[in-house]
């Protein structure tokens, strides 16, 4: 009895069978990233989109992807067992929602529950045994993680731990749900149960994702060591007055519709936008960050200015009104989009090694045109429309620096 749960179970501490007069009636399948754990995510501020790209299905991470890379759920994990209140860890890093209704199917006396991951078991199966047993996640019938030569990706595998299930218990099963974050795996579910026989209700009900990032600076570090110097780096240091999101939003829609929305959002700089103070890999004069960051009080501990420059401490906010548009390379695949800017407060302390404040923005791509830029700040573009807008838009900044981490070489 119970023969398909002790089969496909990954973590022989947390497997809770029924009792074997139990008549199951009901399967419920939970799935665990980002359903009913908050599991960490490339932060994509971070990287280039090639870069992301390799992260979520190479081998640049010693052989692995994200997923497949135990460091970054174990990070996750420490993070969470370091909270010593159950109930203040369970708000940060688990979906209470689906947590409650998995203990309630587990409380269930006519309903099997487990959890069903596509994490492969020889890599996550102690972690999650030792993880889940400390914080006392011990509500399923079983934990099943994708064991070495079961189908050739995740839905295979999950769909024949399914399908043992449903043999085993037909004879008086009336239910199976399954619940799941990807649409994609939903829908590829919901076919599966189309094609089973049987007069039993079965449901792939979609959750909304939900995850929480790692710390930005060991999250970097970690991927540096595991990819390698070799491997990647970063593109060169960008350092102004940088857009904050709701600002970058803000004129990328304007943008948008100021060009009758002609141009596919994929074609607009990815967050963030910037007003550069110099030359891109440059970093501003140590007494003009100073200045910058103390709005040049004579007393400023340079020294202080310089460490939050460095740490990108966000503080230091500066407000601009956008006046004019400028575009050149206009053609149906393509088009450059820059900004004029005003400092709103006209007393406040600014530098930058060009005449005017051009807003600019990047695609961390091989569409990056560094030339064009350059150009561009310095007054040099003679292909350069500008258009004055009927109203300013106001923009907030903070001073700050940025670079994100490429595969290969640099942009």
């Amino acid at each position: 009895m119970h023969k398909s749960l002790q089969r496909w179970n990954s973590c022989p501490q947390l497997l809770t069978l029924p009792p074997h007069d139990f008549h199951v009636k009901r399967i419920h399948v939970y799935d665990f990233d980002n359903t009913l754990y908050l599991s960490p995510q490339p932060n994509r501020q971070f990287y280039t989109r090639p870069l992301l790209g390799t992260l979520y299905g190479g081998d640049l991470l010693n052989g692995r992807d994200w997923w497949s890379e135990p460091l970054f759920l174990e990070k996750s994990f420490d993070q969470m067992l370091a909270i010593e209140d159950p109930s203040a860890r369970e708000q940060e890093f688990w979906n209470k929602e689906i947590v409650d209704l998995a203990k309630s199917s587990f409380e269930d006396k006519e309903t099997v529950s487990i959890l069903l991951t596509g994490r492969k078991e020889e890599l996550f199966g102690p972690l999650f045994e030792k993880t889940l047993k400390k914080c006392n996640v011990t509500f399923f019938n079983a934990v099943c993680l994708k064991k070495p030569g079961v189908g050739n990706n995740t839905m295979e595998y999950k769909t024949t731990v399914l399908k043992e299930l449903i043999d085993e218990y037909e004879g008086t099963l009336e239910e199976i749900t399954v619940y799941d974050d990807r649409l994609s795996q939903v829908q590829k579910f919901q076919a599966f149960f189309g094609q089973l026989g049987g007069t039993f209700q079965r449901m792939a009900v979609p959750v909304v994702p939900r995850y929480k990032f790692l710390d930005n600076e060991e999250e970097c570090r970690m991927i540096l060591e595991l990819a390698g110097p070799d491997g990647i780096r970063w593109t060169p240091r960008q350092s102004g007055y940088f857009l904050n999101t709701q600002s970058h939003k803000n004129l990328l829609s304007f943008t948008f519709n100021f060009f009758q929305k002609k141009y596919n959002w994929n074609l607009l700089p990815e967050y963030p936008m910037y007003i550069p103070c110099c030359h891109l890999g440059e970093t501003p004069p140590v007494d003009q960050i100073a200045r910058i960051w103390s709005n040049d009080q004579a007393n400023a501990d340079i020294q202080e200015c310089l460490q939050k420059f460095q740490s990108q401490d966000p503080f230091c906010e500066i407000t601009f009104n956008v006046v004019e548009l400028g575009h050149c390379g206009r053609t149906p695949g393509k088009i450059n989009v820059f900004f004029k800017a005003e400092p709103c407060d006209k007393s406040r302390y600014l530098w930058s090694q060009f005449k005017n404040f051009i807003v600019a923005g990047r695609r961390y791509d091989s569409t990056d045109d560094n030339s064009l830029l350059q150009r561009v700040v310095e007054g040099k573009q003679p292909s350069m429309q500008w258009i004055k807008l009927r109203r300013p838009i106001k923009i907030k900044t903070f001073f700050g620096h940025y670079a994100r981490l490429d595969k290969g070489a640099k942009l």
